[in-house]
């Protein structure tokens, strides 16, 4: 049988809200993705499609926001245990990224204003192995929470302290855990709080175990019985951003299914093992929130298909615009090509749409090849492309763009064997850009090249 943990952190609807474009100094245009998220909806999801069981404690109001997230928990066999109260505001997180770079963030979180009675939380208690707490309940509730847990003196606490470190909470409960989970700002607060110099101080002062997320995506660990502090990318070689370090809900997840089903692991042992497992550990919880919600894996394949262009199989405008609001991204570092094929009229007039549209393929086959991770092309339409290229000089722009432009009018791209050319305008982003006017700009420069004489390349 699953081991139960409970998971008391939050869960809402999360907006991002990307500005792409701008009309004037305070109106932007942009795009907005839409999606479940928090913490507490991510981790006890991802438990849920391990070895363990979940079940959510979380506050939320009769609101649509609310239903719809307790139906997308039910769907993931996630249990749950809500206080509802309608006088709470609904869970929303809303990001706003602006040039790539966070702009503004508003929360609300009824988990800070609901009051979570010692019963509430004893009768979700019951049956549970383990409790994955973070700091976010107001401190009235947080009383009430931390005499439900010593209640219960064989219950494992794993602490998740990554926002924010209240220290009048922390000293409730911080005897009893198990793990404590801490970013880089908390690890800062800690030490300065509890007076410490050194972060073997830090875990000597609060007797457990601590697992540091960096904000470099790398992880410390500090084994208190053992005394001993691991730099995971030190000591296990990884990559700088090892893909499993790029998720902190997935590595806490994992390292809490691993901690639940082997009382042997040391700290240590377990973060290894989600390391080195991490594989097999994404490809089950894919498998498993796959089979438990297929309209979402449908949903999913219906939203990947909708980014690509049909015909060549490259981003199309609607992949792109989602690329752009990729949070986080610095769209400063990139340099935009914008690719028209010359005189394609005449090839569909001539030779039929079929032809046209092997050259359409070609070109984007050509495309693909010459972009690195992290790089895109796209098709905007018709018989026009966009490339999005990371970290190129002027100077090697001209060269990787006119790689591209002359091994189109090398390589037969139809059946016909037709001697296709393109005419390519090339410019950097610039910083706080919309993307509207670095289009505007290619543009300028792909109509420069057109009418030199086609089959050339103009960086400007």
């Amino acid at each position: 049988m699953k081991k139960i943990t409970c998971v008391l952190g939050s869960a809402c609807l999360e907006v991002v809200s990307t500005a792409t474009g701008q009309y004037t100094n305070n109106r932007f245009t942009g795009f907005t993705n839409v999606s479940f998220g928090g913490e507490g909806y991510y981790v006890s999801t991802l438990l849920n499609a391990l070895d363990s069981s979940a079940c959510l404690l979380s506050a939320i109001n009769h609101n649509p926001v609310s239903q719809l997230m307790a139906d997308d928990l039910a769907r993931n066999k996630v249990r749950s245990h809500f206080l509802i109260d309608d006088g709470l505001p609904d869970s929303v997180a809303n990001y706003h990224y602006t040039d790539g770079q966070l702009a503004s963030v508003v929360l609300t979180n009824p988990n800070t204003m609901a009051v979570f009675s010692e019963d509430f939380v004893s009768r979700a208690l019951k049956k549970a192995f383990s409790f994955f707490l973070d700091l976010n309940p107001s401190i009235m509730s947080f009383e009430n929470i931390a005499t439900a847990i010593n209640k219960k003196p064989d219950l494992k606490l794993f602490i998740s302290a990554c926002d924010s470190l209240d220290i009048d909470k922390m000293n409730m409960i911080c005897e009893r855990s198990d793990l404590i989970f801490l970013s880089e700002d908390t690890l800062k607060s800690g030490k300065t709080h509890y007076d410490c110099e050194s972060l073997r101080e830090l875990t000597n002062r609060l007797q457990t175990d601590l697992v540091i997320i960096l904000d470099d995506g790398n992880i410390l660990i500090s084994d208190y019985e053992e005394q001993v502090i691991t730099n995971l990318k030190e000591s296990l070689k990884i990559g700088f951003r090892h893909k499993v370090l790029r998720d902190k809900n997935f590595f806490k997840a994992c390292l809490v299914d691993a901690l639940n089903n082997n009382a042997d692991l040391r700290i240590l042992q377990a973060a290894e093992l989600v390391l080195f497992n991490y594989d097999e550990l994404s490809w089950r919880i894919d498998v498993q929130i796959e089979k438990q919600n297929p309209l979402e894996s449908s949903m999913r394949t219906v939203i990947r298909k909708a980014h690509r262009d049909n015909l060549t199989g490259v981003l199309n405008r609607h992949g792109l615009d989602q690329f752009l609001t990729t949070p986080g991204i610095d769209l400063s570092t990139y340099t935009m090509l914008m690719i028209d094929i010359d005189k394609f009229k005449g090839v569909n007039d001539t030779y039929g749409h079929q032809v046209g549209d092997e050259v359409l393929t070609g070109i984007a086959s050509i495309l693909s090849d010459h972009m690195r991770q992290g790089d895109i092309a796209a098709r905007l339409g018709g018989e026009e492309f966009i490339c999005l290229i990371k970290n190129l000089t002027p100077e090697l722009t001209e060269t990787v763009a006119n790689r591209i432009r002359s091994e189109i009018e090398k390589t037969p791209l139809s059946t016909e064997h037709l001697n296709i050319t393109v005419s390519i305008g090339c410019t950097q982003w610039q910083k706080n850009e919309m993307f509207i006017d670095v289009m505007d700009r290619a543009d300028q420069q792909l109509y420069k090249a057109k009418h030199s004489g086609r089959n050339k390349v103009i960086v400007g």
